[in-house]
């Protein structure tokens, strides 16, 4: 079953999205995080401030990043993983998606 989750403020055929510097940047702290001696790893704190006209692309870009925090959680068996992993993808770039995406992208809470 694939539904719609939303409409998208923005043609479809362009994907202008601000937050994809987050990500990048994201993926950027994650490496040197790991160059980091063990004592200053658990002092590094991250802080991001994304803005946009357009609210529906913030909350698209918080539930993403609310998924990545998932993806950390203990216990996550690897079916789960890749289930967050599928939602993300159909959420950054598809209009549609399968059903089983569509329920865990509602139980993201804000």
């Amino acid at each position: 079953m694939v539904r719609a989750f939303y409409e998208y403020p923005e043609p479809l055929s362009s994907f202008p999205n601000p937050a994809r510097h987050v990500y990048g940047s994201l993926i950027g702290f994650h490496r040197a995080y790991l160059t980091l001696p063990e004592y200053k790893q658990s002092q590094l704190r991250v802080h991001m401030t994304l803005l946009d006209i357009h609210p529906t692309i913030l909350a698209r870009d918080l539930c993403i990043l609310m998924l990545i925090q998932q993806l950390n959680a203990p216990g996550m068996t690897s079916v789960e993983k890749a289930e967050i992993n599928a939602t993300i993808m159909y959420t950054f770039a598809c209009v549609i998606m399968p059903g089983y995406c569509f329920d865990r992208r509602v139980q993201v809470q804000v």
